[in-house]
Order: structure tokens, then sequence, then C-alpha cells
């Protein structure tokens, strides 16, 4: 072979080497970027834009109703209606008396505080049978009204495009409690929550929302303490508040006038196996095992206390494992663990649960087990921790935050909060692919094309020469 042709085949070898690597190398990146389920970050911001309607949950400062525990227990209808037969007259002087309410606190709300703290073992059916419940109620003026009334006023966008205005009340709220610090069961409603089905559809540009928050003397004798003592958070419908803490909730005192402003940034994840490993859960409970991220937590915390902390009372064989111990966890009533009848707080809340003093200072009758005091204290933190990573975030979630424009004094006997949106856009965040299996293949395809095509090409002459004697003819 001629050196001139030795050289043009080694320099053939050379291109069609060169190019194979190229083409797999290349190859290697990409599926190693397919492998990977990387996302793109798309950011659009919306003004005033239609969604679903935000959902609202307001807590009250304790579980308690004096009026529903006068009915299950005889022994303390006589006191309830010693308490009633002054509350239920009480006078717009006697009202605004600190004095005068702590003195009804003291004598009467005592007696039914101290039942509740006797019932340790109280099954969780009994003790939501004696719980605030949400039902119309004759106020001191005598209007008749729901104990929390929210309004959503604004336009609704149908399926088909058509619009109306509307003005939208829920008044089937979800229920949830809390098993809080000293006196502090705590009692929620969540309003327009898409575990009810109602709500879903819509799409609302909201103009205004209204709050109306107030409580029953049949309830509780709200002290000045108290007043102070009701809290609410905006979330996402598709959500519930996992903790009852000041990150989350908004103090609205009774007899105060708030204003507030929002605004909304919605987040879209992309689920296993893309790298944000999002949860689509299921608000019917059909095709997760959970239907809320807030029930997965809670359980798992339960699950991970019933296994470390176990038997905690070595006297009594008090058995850890059919009991909540006390957080600051919210519980949805219709995901509480265990079966009806099983008892509800641990016992070591007796360290907690103690007949007040009075309402700054409660007197502790500490009879828990230590082991179990340690046990809860050693791992709360870490079985948290552990939950978090356990538990997926929601796939769509829409953050809403609130900034307060003005806190006015007024002589009402509720609370009011007027929140519009503020000036501001409305962002949302999606999680894009950033490569899809369709991609993919195209991506392929190109580099095949262009190593694979670009060898062939350089390293057989023939195409070319077929090339360059089309072009000849044509010229002649």
């Amino acid at each position: 072979m001629p050196p001139k042709a030795r050289y043009k085949l080694a320099l053939k070898v050379a291109i069609v080497v060169i190019c194979f690597t190229g083409f797999i190398i290349n190859t290697t990146q990409l599926v190693l970027q397919f492998g990977k389920h990387q996302t793109l970050v798309s950011i659009k911001f919306t003004q005033k834009s239609y969604s679903s309607i935000p959902a609202f949950t307001v807590c009250y400062p304790t579980l308690l109703s004096m009026e529903r525990m006068a009915d299950k227990y005889r022994e303390l209808r006589s006191h309830y209606n010693a308490y009633w037969k002054i509350a239920g007259n009480l006078t717009m002087t006697q009202y605004y008396n600190e004095t005068f309410i702590a003195n009804l606190y003291y004598k009467y709300y005592a007696k039914f505080t101290k039942k509740l703290y006797q019932m340790r073992d109280v099954p969780l059916d009994s003790l939501l049978n004696i719980s605030i419940p949400f039902k119309p109620f004759i106020d001191l003026l005598g209007v008749k009204q729901y104990p929390i009334v929210i309004k959503v006023k604004g336009v609704r966008k149908h399926l088909n495009g058509s619009m109306e205005p509307v003005e939208l009340t829920d008044l089937a709220p979800i229920e949830m409690v809390s098993f809080n610090e000293v006196n502090s069961c705590e009692k929620c409603f969540t309003f327009f929550s898409h575990l009810n089905k109602t709500w879903r559809p819509y799409a609302v540009r909201i103009e205004k929302i209204t709050m109306r928050i107030s409580v029953d003397y049949r309830w509780i004798p709200l002290t000045h303490k108290w007043k102070y003592m009701i809290n609410f958070a905006m979330h996402s419908p598709n959500v519930l508040p996992v903790y009852l803490n000041i990150n989350y909730f908004f103090g609205v005192p009774i007899g105060r006038e708030v204003d507030k402003a929002y605004e909304r940034w919605k987040t879209v994840l992309q689920p296993p196996p893309y790298e944000t490993a999002c949860e689509d859960y299921d608000l019917d409970g059909q095709s997760s095992a959970y239907k809320l991220r807030s029930d997965c937590l809670n359980h798992c915390f339960y699950r991970y206390w019933t296994d470390h902390c176990g038997e905690c009372n070595l006297t009594t064989s008090y058995d850890c494992r059919q009991c909540i111990p006390v957080s600051l966890r919210l519980w949805r009533v219709d995901s509480l663990p265990g079966a009806a009848g099983m008892p509800r707080v641990c016992e070591f809340a007796q360290q907690k649960f103690s007949p007040p003093i009075n309402p700054d200072d409660f007197t502790y009758n500490i009879t828990a087990s230590e082991q179990l005091v340690k046990c809860h204290e050693r791992l709360y933190y870490k079985h948290n921790a552990r939950c978090e990573d356990q538990c997926a975030s929601e796939c769509v979630n829409r953050h809403y935050t609130l900034a307060q424009r003005a806190f006015d004094r007024t002589d009402a006997l509720y609370s009011e909060v007027y929140i519009v949106h503020n000036q501001l856009p409305d962002q949302e965040t999606e999680n894009m692919p950033e490569m899809t299996f369709i991609d993919f293949m195209a991506n392929l395809g190109g580099l095949w094309g262009m190593w694979l095509g670009f060898s062939i090409l350089a390293a057989f002459m023939y195409p070319l020469r077929s090339v360059y004697k089309l072009g000849l003819i044509r010229s002649v």
C-alpha cells in the first residue's frame, strides 16, 4: 500500500475513533443527566388570578365546653345552672369588668377543669363529646349567630369560562384538636378545606375576605387573658397546619378589629423519581396512604413514640402505646390514631393538667413516670426530624404571607378581621422536568446524527465524490 494511501487510511480510522469516542462520551453524559431526574424552575407572576379559595384555621384557647360537660355529668349540672344564671344575663358593664369575669372563672370554671383533670384516661369519643361545638348560639345582645363566620367575596370563574359574583361562607368546618401545655387542650376549626369536596372546583378572584370570631359563654367565661388567646392561620386548602405555634398563627383578640393584606406564592413540585420527590396526597384517601401530609407526620410521630417509649410506668404498667403525648401538634379529629375508647392523653400529662389556682398561676401535681418524661424530651425532636424526611411535601401548595395594616380597639363582643390582597403580584414557582423521555430520545438521535453521520462522511469518500460529481454535472 503506497504511503499516501496509508496516511489516508490512518486519517479515516482516527476520524472514526474520535467520532465514536465523542458519541460514547456525550451519550453517557446524556444518560446520566436523564437518570438524575433533575428539574428546571419556572417562575411566573400574576396579578389577582383566579385560584382556589384559601383555607382558614381558627383555634380557641380551650377544648372544654361547660354546657356539654354539664349535659354529660350530672354532678356538674347544678354548678352550670348557677353559672349560667349569671352569665346568661350578663350586662355589658359586667362583660367589661375584668375582676367580675375572673371571679366567674375561679368560682365555676375551675370545677369543670377539675373534673376534666380527674378523667386522665378519658376515651377519645368522650373527650370530643365535651369539646367546643360548631353550632349557632345567642350572644349577649340576643343575636343568633355562628361562633365563626368567614365570608369570601369575589368573582367565580366556571369551567365553561362563565363568571359570576359570589359571597361564600363555609358552615361545615373540619375539626381539629391540640393537646398542648398547661390547661391548653385547644379546639380548632378549618374552613374552605378541600377535604370538603364542595370547595374543590372553585376558582375565585378574591376581592375581600371578612372574618368574625366570637365566644359562646356556654363554653367558658371569657377572661381578659383568654381574649388574647384566639388565633387563626391562612393556608393552602389542600393542607392543614401541623403545629399550633406563632410561626403559623396570628392572634385575633376579642374586641379588636384587624386589617391584613396578603400575597400568595404557589409552588408546584415533581413526584419521584425527580429530585423534588413530592407526594400527591389523595384527599379522598383512595390512592395514597394518608389524605394529608399533616396526617402522615402525626401518625409517623405516634409510631416512633409507641415504638421507643413503650410501657412507660413500670409501677402501674400504664401502656404508652394507648395514648397521645402532650405537644403542640394539631390532630384532625377524623385521623386520631387508635380505636374508639382508647385513652386520649398520656399519663405524664398529669404534671400539666392540675386544677388552676388562677389563669396565670398553675400548680403542678407531678405524679407522672419520670421514665416517660425523659423519653419524650430525649426523642421528640429526633422523631420530628425523621418524620419530616419520611413524609414528602405536597406536590401543589399555596403559601400565604400576611401583613398587618391596622389594629383597632372596639367595644364589640367579637373580633373582626378584614383581609385583602396587597399591591404585589402573586408568584408561582413550578419545578418542571429538565428532560422528559421524548427529550432524551430526541437528543440521542441528534448525537447519533452528528457524530456517527460525520464519521461516515469523513471515512468514506464515495458519498463526497458523488456529491462533487453531481455538482459538476449541474454546472455543465
